[in-house]
């Protein structure tokens, strides 16, 4: 099991709490290989954090992160980390 940290910032402040629920709800539709998921709003950054059998690299949980913001935050910059710990 892997747990995934993802923080993103350059996130407009007008859209960021809308943000983490449209986040929470993407995960819940369309993420059935991650669990445990969570997003929060902190007013200058958003963290996602998840578990997943195969994600040792971040790239699902980055990937799925990225295309759920790109509507939101069109044209912001955009900053990511992420950190991977095998549970």
């Amino acid at each position: 099991m892997f747990l995934a940290h993802v923080i993103c910032t350059g996130i407009p402040e007008a859209v960021g709490a809308d943000a983490a629920a449209r986040v929470v709800a993407e995960f819940a539709n369309h993420g059935s290989w991650s669990q445990n998921v969570s997003c929060e709003w902190d007013g200058l950054q958003l963290t996602v954090t998840a578990e997943s059998e195969s994600d040792n690299s971040h790239s699902d949980v980055t990937h799925q992160l990225l295309a759920c913001l790109g509507a939101l935050v069109c044209g912001a910059p955009l900053t990511v980390q992420y950190d991977i710990t095998e549970t």
